[in-house]
């Protein structure tokens, strides 16, 4: 017979069990390497094969931590903890006073999110992080009538806990 090799495209959220052959299953990871019978000479029924892989969700690891300033970092599931592939997964980023979210990131990638809550879909191992800056606000000086006013900076922001004096 002939040797041929199989290899399974990826699921999101799935992994490869085995494979059917004809509807028989044989074992396998993601790539199955198989000796083609001579299927005319030992069953004249069989004509083609019919090669096929079989997925069940996958368990995938969550990680994430607090950052080591401005604020925590919380998941409706546990550190480390084990979940089933395309579980929707939602993290929320709680500031400190005075601070907001920077940006997050997922398995160490930019993720565009720019809120307090991201929520993933879970297709392979996970890593989430967040990180929080200070918050900016605007410093405006108005002077009145009588009188003069200075500032100790020109600035028109200033991030929290900046000490600006007049």
């Amino acid at each position: 017979g002939t040797e041929l090799t199989f290899t399974a495209p990826r699921k999101a959220g799935q992994n490869v069990t085995g494979w059917t052959i004809n509807g028989k299953l044989h074992a396998g990871g993601n790539t199955l390497t198989w000796t083609v019978e001579n299927g005319h000479l030992s069953d004249k029924a069989v004509t083609s094969y019919d090669v096929q892989p079989t997925y069940e969700k996958g368990e995938y690891t969550v990680s994430y931590s607090d950052p080591a300033t401005g604020g925590t970092l919380t998941a409706t599931v546990a550190n480390n903890a084990s979940v089933a592939g395309n579980t929707q997964v939602p993290f929320t980023a709680v500031p400190d006073a005075h601070y907001e979210v920077d940006k997050w990131t997922v398995n160490n990638a930019d993720s565009t999110e720019t809120g307090n809550k991201l929520t993933l879909n879970i297709t392979d191992n996970t890593t989430v992080a967040v990180s929080f800056k200070l918050k900016t606000y605007s410093v405006t000086l108005n002077q009145t009538e009588g009188g003069t006013a200075t500032a100790s900076s020109d600035e028109t922001t200033a991030t929290a806990l900046t000490n600006i004096t007049f």
